[in-house]
């Protein structure tokens, strides 16, 4: 059987952008999660970091409370009220609500910010997460697939940030807040230690590509503390 040059052409281009296609799929997604977005975009320090114009921040502001206010579940405050089955109830429903809120918000706020202001949110939410959880925030998909964590990495960070948050619960046994203060340093600085030996060299350069230029992140916590995460 003997095809036409316009079949080979077509069959040629539908081959190519399955290829396209599959590649764009196993491409790991690095955008903050929608509360992320909203958190680190509303921050002064961030937003100072991005060039975000008068216009933006002003579109920003209404766009969050907005946000906010569609995200709050007020049926979730009475949880604990609850029978199992109310519960698993409730639990779909802010599924759903979540659902709902993602595909609602997430095009409105890209749409106000440019690509390159996009890209530096990335890179300040995954330096928040390295900071917050040291080399093991690595551990978090997608971070674990861009940089080609392995499975048993994957575990072995996954347990070296388990030990570090059950050292937490000793910090209230310590009678002054100076002591706590040395103590959560010091199981930081044992956390960070072992997480860094479980990664590459070259997984450490990836990660730290992926992070971009340092940013400071306690500073801009300190300003706006508060995330605004789905209730």
């Amino acid at each position: 059987m003997r095809f036409g040059r316009p079949l080979i052409v077509f069959i040629a281009c539908v081959l190519a952008t399955a290829v396209a296609r599959g590649m764009e799929a196993d491409k790991p997604d690095l955008r903050p999660p929608l509360w992320a977005m909203f958190h680190w975009s509303s921050n002064p320090a961030v937003q100072d970091e991005l060039r975000v114009s008068v216009e933006q921040r002003e579109k920003l502001a209404r766009l969050t409370s907005e946000y906010r206010a569609a995200s709050v579940s007020p049926d979730s405050r009475k949880r604990g009220e609850l029978s199992p089955e109310e519960r698993e109830k409730l639990d779909t429903q802010i599924a759903k609500r979540r659902a709902t809120v993602e595909r609602d918000y997430r095009p409105k706020i890209e749409s106000l910010l440019n690509a390159a202001q996009q890209q530096r949110l990335s890179e300040i939410h995954l330096q928040s997460l390295v900071w917050l959880n040291g080399p093991g925030g690595a551990g978090r998909t997608p971070i674990a697939q861009a940089i080609g964590l392995s499975n048993d990495q994957k575990e072995m960070l996954a347990q070296i940030e388990f030990e570090w948050i059950r050292s937490l619960s000793g910090l209230k046994l310590l009678a002054t807040p100076e002591e706590r203060k040395a103590k959560e340093t010091a199981d930081i600085q044992k956390r960070n230690a072992a997480s860094d030996t479980v990664l590459t060299p070259e997984q450490k350069q990836r990660l730290t590509e992926l992070c971009g230029n340092p940013f400071d992140i306690p500073g801009a916590i300190a300003l706006f503390p508060k995330p605004a995460r789905m209730k």
